[in-house]
């Protein structure tokens, strides 16, 4: 989302092949409308399913929910969705069609900026409740860049990665992540509730594009650590056999 708030309008991807005139107008409505196809254009599909998860109580919150209603009634026919869901656990989950997929997706331009600016209200909010941990790594992500020169060719010549649902679509997620990383915007840091697992930025991208990143101008070092979870367990029971 923090892509979308900085310069004077609001940049979405959309699918290249979108039929013309679907969204009337650039302002602040049509900007909201086209927000969710944004989400379904530029965010990946989920880890256990080729949706991308919309919790539309959520959604709503952001685009209003009469911008919602206008969204899905105009994408209706060109959008797939998943119904095994759990209420109230798990949310149902969308993506555009095959046909829409396959062609790839051009960034369009909105003049909105009352939604840009309820935007950027929903993103000071999320930081704001931020932990120390997440406070400190905010910062430290301030003097993270991406040295690629030219990012249409990198893009192009990613080798395909077998087993995804579109592969045009996992090429648009990453050139969305890697325009984000470039022109500054660190996106928000999450905290999973159950876990503990922070996520951010860098943990975000490809494996293509962290080996790209700096750090302040230096080049960066990916360390994997392993589950401690049994360490602490032994160390906290005493147990030899632990």
């Amino acid at each position: 989302m923090s892509s979308l708030l900085d310069g004077d309008q609001l940049r979405l991807y959309l699918p290249r092949n979108l039929p013309e005139g679907i969204i009337q107008g650039n302002g602040e409505l049509p900007a909201r409308i086209a927000y969710i196809g944004h989400i379904l254009t530029s965010r990946p599909y989920d880890s256990n399913r080729d949706f991308i998860t919309l919790n539309k109580t959520l959604l709503r919150e952001q685009v209003s929910k009469r911008a919602c209603v206008f969204a899905f009634e105009t994408f209706h026919d060109l959008i797939e969705t998943d119904h095994h869901y759990t209420p109230n656990k798990r949310s149902k989950g969308y993506r555009w069609n095959n046909t829409m997929n396959g062609h790839g997706a051009t960034i369009h331009t909105f003049n909105a900026p009352r939604f840009k600016a309820h935007l950027r209200d929903v993103r000071s909010k999320a930081r704001d409740e931020y932990c120390p941990i997440q406070r400190r790594l905010d910062e430290d992500l301030k003097g993270v860049s991406l040295e690629i020169s030219n990012l249409p060719i990198f893009i192009e010549n990613l080798p395909p990665k077998s087993g995804v649902k579109c592969e045009q679509h996992r090429r648009t997620v990453i050139q969305k992540s890697a325009e984000d990383v470039i022109n500054g915007n660190r996106g928000l840091i999450t905290r999973s509730d159950k876990t503990g697992r922070i996520h951010c930025l860098p943990n975000r991208l490809c494996t293509y594009l962290r080996s790209e990143l700096t750090l302040h101008g230096s080049e960066v070092v990916e360390i994997d650590l392993a589950s401690s979870q049994p360490y602490f367990l032994a160390t906290l029971f005493h147990s030899k056999p632990l």
